[in-house]
């Protein structure tokens, strides 16, 4: 959090940065740059640590196995595909839209995984090697829709890395 806090590409001094945070009203460039920038993306950089780590847990739980990735079991493929589709322009949505359409398409890859498995008694191990197989299945998609979108490279980068760049 302070690496987030004073490191940016606008360089601040430590003073710039603490009179940018303390300051009472508008304290100028500082202020806009630790309030508006960098704060948020600290915020939402630590939600979003906060739930991948709970999300981990949970499927730990669910599955009774150590391997507690989302994206090992596939779930993490579905936001993936819908993230493709968007980038390459099949769908038009806003910032919500956006997080609302990967929330159901992971959703619906994790209820297309249960299904595979709800009708036999698999093990840990069994059931991740599936998990791997829908995962592979749902991101060689979301490549093929990035390949045929006409999707710059950097957006392809944002999507498979993730960025906090327009967190508010």
């Amino acid at each position: 959090m302070a690496v987030g806090l004073f490191a940016g590409p606008t360089e601040l001094t430590l003073t710039e940065t603490l009179s940018g945070l303390f300051a009472s009203g508008d304290a100028g460039t500082s202020s806009t740059i630790v309030w508006s920038i960098r704060i948020p993306r600290i915020l939402v950089g630590f939600v979003t640590g906060a739930s991948l780590g709970l999300a981990g847990v949970l499927i730990q739980l669910s599955t009774r196995s150590t391997f507690g990735d989302p994206n090992l079991f596939g779930i993490g493929g579905g936001a993936v595909i819908f993230l493709a589709a968007t980038a390459a322009g099949i769908f038009v949505t806003g910032e919500f839209g956006l997080f609302a359409g990967c929330i159901v398409s992971s959703m619906v890859v994790g209820l297309i995984l249960s299904v595979l498995v709800s009708s036999k008694d698999l093990s840990p191990v069994k059931l991740a090697i599936m998990g791997i197989a829908v995962g592979a299945l749902t991101v060689s998609v979301g490549t093929s829709v990035i390949s045929h979108g006409r999707v710059f490279p950097t957006q392809v980068i944002g999507l498979l890395a993730g960025s906090f760049t327009s967190s508010s």
